[in-house]
């Protein structure tokens, strides 16, 4: 009987272990799995989605491996504080700038700054004087809003590790759905380096 009590509560507190949101604000670095929503709404169209593969150092580093659902490489993006850098393989395309809004429209179809991805994948509240954040009962990051109400980001739909978070403006939006995590990035060589083809055409941001 006393087993059974015990068995019960164990698997009580694994449930709600999972279910209370982590808070990414207190980490540095990781590894994210999961999948990646972009949608015009202006077409009327079908958003596009991908699955994505994400290894991030804080306001350091960052690289975002984007598939199909069967597997093909769609596409790489990677970043440092001094530049943007992605290869598009179908489209035979390497694109290379400096880190600023415009540099994610050929991708995105809209202007954002890459750094937003940081404060979105680390719970940090976005920092500018013209954004204003608000925070979830137990302090957690929830909203940021840029005082034009041009462009929004969201974090929600929280449970244990696993958030979504969204960058919405009036005519799109870009969604990423985060499942798993690892507290280190993904040991490789090179990892937030491009090897970069002869064949693609470059082209400047």
């Amino acid at each position: 009987m006393y087993q059974s009590i015990f068995v019960v509560i164990a698997v009580f507190l694994l449930q709600a272990c999972q279910t209370v949101p982590f808070d990414y604000s207190q980490t540095t670095e990781g590894q994210w799995t999961g999948r990646v929503l972009v949608e015009d709404f202006r077409k009327g169209q079908s958003p596009v989605v991908l699955k994505t593969d994400i290894n991030a150092v804080k306001d350091q580093k960052l690289r975002i491996d984007l598939s199909t659902s069967l597997g093909f490489h769609a596409a790489t993006l990677v970043m440092n504080p001094r530049k943007l850098e992605a290869v598009v393989p179908r489209n035979k395309q390497y694109f290379y700038g400096p880190v600023r809004p415009s540099s994610l429209k050929p991708f995105l179809k809209f202007a954002m700054d890459p750094n937003l991805f940081y404060n979105l994948l680390f719970d940090q509240p976005i920092p500018q004087k013209n954004w204003t954040c608000t925070v979830t009962p137990e302090g957690l990051v929830e909203s940021c809003e840029r005082l034009d109400g041009r462009i929004k980001a969201r974090w929600f739909d929280r449970q244990g590790k696993k958030k979504t978070v969204e960058i919405r403006t009036k005519t799109h939006r870009m969604q990423i759905r985060l499942v798993t995590f690892e507290p280190k990035v993904k040991e490789q060589a090179n990892l937030f380096t491009l090897k970069v083809p002869k064949a693609l055409k470059r082209i400047r941001l």
